[in-house]
């Protein structure tokens, strides 16, 4: 939990894992995605994994990427957007995990009527 890596180190593997997120092959983002975790900053609106997530989560064609990235993204407000849109997801297994992730990260009472009456509807 508090390890820690010299600056170069870190930058080498954050460059590493952000290239790997665009990679053309789902499972080497599916990889990706779980190997940068620890390097977010889900409350910081210009960390490249946090922005590297919200693309993802947004617009991966591949479902299994999708769901990686629920599993391992901060919750936030600047993420709690767009996890909550995956609710609409194309997929139902998106969508059942999407609810899973909500219930394991977060207490609905955290959420805003408004952001409430979105997950009911």
């Amino acid at each position: 939990e508090d390890a820690e890596v010299s600056d170069e180190f870190y930058e080498s593997i954050l460059n590493a894992m952000l290239l790997r997120l665009r990679d053309k092959v789902p499972v080497v983002r599916v990889h990706a995605s779980s190997a940068i975790a620890r390097l977010q900053d889900p409350t910081d609106p210009e960390d490249p994994v946090t922005l590297e997530y919200l693309r993802l989560v947004a617009s991966d064609t591949s479902k299994e990427v999708r769901k990686s990235v629920l599993a391992n993204i901060g919750i936030s407000t600047v993420t709690l957007p767009a996890i909550l849109q995956r609710i609409r997801d194309v997929r139902d297994d998106v969508r059942k995990y999407t609810f899973n992730a909500i219930h394991i990260k977060l207490d609905m009472k955290q959420l805003q009527v408004r952001q409430r009456l979105e997950v009911l509807e």
